[in-house]
């Protein structure tokens, strides 16, 4: 996947992917960054030596810790994500990614207490970059912000930063 030196133009490829993420909600008072986690399938196809169309399915621990709702509240966002990214192959196996994501939120907690009222549905943009090594390993770094207010009439949305590792099948 997305070589010049490795790969032919016009193949589908398809791995499984993983990583940290490091979420917040923008616009909250007393919001604070928290780690989590993301996990699932890739797949995609390469049109070219220079550019690919992928989709992941993957389940996104979000949310942040907030000292408004209580001190130190941990506020819990589970999401099934399907971004849909054109990757852009910029040096060998170094490429930039962009597009949009379908997230469904799956669970909303603050501490163990079950939330109601918020979208059940986010639109996001993640953009990102990575690299391939060995024509297996995907390491990437990607941006991810949320177009979609969690809770209306409030204005936060989700921030989510996230370093995955991947593997190509």
């Amino acid at each position: 996947m997305f070589s010049l030196s490795t790969v032919t133009a016009q193949e589908f490829y398809f791995g499984v992917r993983g990583g940290l993420n490091f979420t917040d909600i923008t616009k909250v008072t007393n919001s604070k960054m928290k780690v989590g986690g993301n996990l699932g399938l890739m797949g995609g196809y390469q049109f070219s030596n220079l550019l690919a169309l992928e989709t992941n399915v993957l389940y996104s621990f979000q949310g942040c810790y907030n000292g408004e709702v209580s001190k130190n509240s941990q506020i819990n966002l589970d999401y099934l994500k399907i971004p849909v990214l054109a990757k852009i192959n910029i040096f060998k196996s170094f490429y930039v990614e962009g597009g949009v994501s379908f997230n469904f939120l799956t669970s909303a907690l603050i501490g163990k207490t079950p939330q109601k009222g918020l979208n059940s549905f986010d639109l996001s943009i993640p953009v990102g970059v990575g690299c391939v090594f060995f024509r297996h390993l995907l390491v990437g770094l990607r941006y991810d912000i949320s177009t979609v207010h969690i809770n209306p009439p409030n204005n936060g949305v989700n921030s989510v930063f996230s370093l995955n590792v991947g593997w190509i099948f």
